[in-house]
């Protein structure tokens, strides 16, 4: 099939022999990675595509391509399209290198606490990168979850990473279009590969892993400081007479906004309906609050950019006899305790540790905390456990990974030509319509027209569309399921690197309707001895 390259919309290629599947001086490698699905792993990056242009009097100015729109379209591979971030030329040779549109998301951003549903939640990250609209296809299948998630500051990507293996989704990119969808919705095929090498290694093994929980929770009037409520660790502010001291907190919570403090008489130690401090004198009597206001004093809070810490600015009255001031209240007998409390709208969080083992033995493995996973997208105890259990998973047995080189690895006994549409699907389209009808609506089109349409029905589908869809599909191999990992597309091969992602539902395939005794026999060793447990790890589909 034909191959066109295009920057800004001006084609590179040119027939050769009048062969349009062969290139005069072009040729390209695009690479992709699927987003993680183990809690803890960090790994997977953001599309980039590579073209290689020999200079000639047709592509005079290439270096000239910076920041340029790049398109592909391959017959065989489908379509992808970038921005040109670098361009080289050396003796008449040009490599310009592209991101895809993932690769806006690799920039620091300071993100606010959300609340509402997981498909608001990703537009709304995905729009600190000035990725909106129908640039974004969230699967209808996850878009309603309710979700409660704590501000942050950090690497957009790392952390939607984060959001992927918390949710268990994906993210890629399919003609140019960023695609969240369920994991595990495509399987190549290994027909036509060339090369298969496999490794098998006992990788990191540690005795346990360890994840927090944040136990978030949304509250739109609720008590931000002292954190969890007074205890008599807090402790009481002081300001000398005239002067003003600011006092940077962290609070554990993702401000949305908060209530300026108002000065009152006096505050009880388990008070918590509203914004408010009370002052004291050096003689541990109270400073009326119309009396401190009078004399110039003050308490006011800002939140921070980073939404989880406050300043707060304290200025003292204007009269020396009863400095320095606190605010707080006497209890009696020299003893003060804080007076200040800061109600507004926030995600609280409430960080519990939980520790999971793995299983690993001290005779096998000195390392005793593989990992210490701290994501604001681990909001419940259930959610610790879910992506604690995978994360502890990773650590307990052998990595096993499989390389892949491969003529074509969406279709199956075929050598890449485009699936086009069925009858069938224009039965569905069309069904209950008369041919007036379907001359109505296609008056004034062409043929040519109604071909794109249709095509554009089915361009999308892992059939016709390799980039952006072989990262994260499964692949059969021996007696296991690897997902991809990252890929590597050029006009000639596919390669690709996949580990292990065998699941429940997987092995009940295998074994529907046998026995333990079944189950028993398969798995003896050439002299009848039974096989072990990291046996099963390392061939989990294994049946008879």
């Amino acid at each position: 099939m034909a191959i066109d390259i295009k920057i800004d919309g001006s084609s590179l290629t040119r027939a050769v022999d009048g062969d349009p599947r062969r290139i005069q001086g072009v040729t390209y490698s695009a690479s992709e990675e699927s987003t993680p699905i183990d809690g803890g792993d960090t790994t997977g990056g953001t599309g980039q595509i590579n073209v290689t242009v020999v200079e000639d009097e047709r592509q005079d100015g290439t270096e000239l391509a910076l920041n340029k729109t790049l398109e592909i379209e391959d017959g065989s591979n489908g379509r992808f399209k970038g921005t040109i971030n670098s361009v080289s030329v050396s003796s008449g040779i040009a490599t310009l290198t592209g991101d895809s549109l993932t690769g806006k998301l690799i920039a620091d951003k300071q993100v606010q606490p959300f609340v509402g549903t997981l498909e608001d939640a990703i537009y709304y990250y995905m729009s600190l990168a000035d990725i909106t609209g129908t640039d974004i296809f969230v699967d209808p299948s996850f878009a309603s979850r309710n979700v409660v998630f704590p501000g942050w500051f950090g690497n957009l990507w790392d952390f939607l990473k984060q959001l992927c293996w918390a949710q268990q989704i994906e993210i890629s990119e399919v003609s140019s279009i960023i695609v969240v969808r369920p994991l595990r919705t495509r399987e190549l095929t290994q027909e036509t590969d060339s090369q298969i090498n496999k490794s098998i290694t006992n990788g990191q093994l540690a005795k346990s892993i360890e994840i927090y929980n944040y136990n978030s929770k949304y509250t739109a009037s609720g008590l931000i400081y002292p954190s969890g409520g007074w205890n008599a660790d807090v402790e009481p502010y002081q300001v000398n007479a005239g002067s003003t001291i600011e006092i940077n907190v962290e609070v554990a919570a993702s401000i949305i906004s908060i209530n300026q403090p108002v000065a009152v008489n006096s505050v009880a130690k388990n008070y918590v309906a509203s914004s408010v401090y009370a002052v004291s004198g050096a003689d541990g009597l109270p400073i009326s609050a119309a009396q401190w206001t009078a004399q110039g004093g003050s308490l006011t809070v800002a939140v921070n950019e980073d939404r989880k810490s406050i300043t707060i600015t304290i200025k003292g009255a204007n009269e020396p006899r009863y400095a320095p001031y606190r605010i707080a209240m006497s209890s009696g007998d020299g003893n003060y305790y804080s007076s200040l409390r800061l109600v507004g709208s926030a995600v609280l969080w409430d960080k519990q540790l939980i520790r999971i083992p793995t299983g690993v033995s001290d005779d096998v493995t000195a390392v005793d905390v593989g990992i210490t996973i701290d994501s604001p997208f681990v909001d419940t105890i259930e959610k610790a456990y879910d992506v604690g259990m995978r994360a502890a998973g990773r650590f307990a047995s052998p990595l096993q990974q499989i390389n892949v080189s491969a003529n074509v690895v969406n279709r199956r006994g075929e050598v890449g030509n485009i699936n086009l549409p069925s009858f069938d699907v224009f039965n569905s389209l069309y069904s209950g319509d008369t041919f007036a009808d379907f001359d109505t609506e296609w008056a004034g089109k062409t043929f040519q027209d109604f071909n794109d349409y249709f095509y554009a029905q089915v361009a999308d589908d892992f059939v016709n569309q390799a980039f952006g869809n072989a990262a994260g599909a499964r692949v059969k191999n021996g007696y296991a399921y690897y997902r991809v990992r990252s890929a590597t597309i050029n006009p000639q091969v596919i390669s690709y690197t996949a580990e292990r992602d065998t699941i429940f539902s997987d092995f009940n395939d295998v074994w529907a309707g046998k026995t333990f005794a079944d189950f028993n026999t398969e798995w003896l060793d050439p002299f009848g001895a039974p096989r072990k447990f990291e046996d099963f790890n390392i061939q989990p589909m294994r049946g008879d």
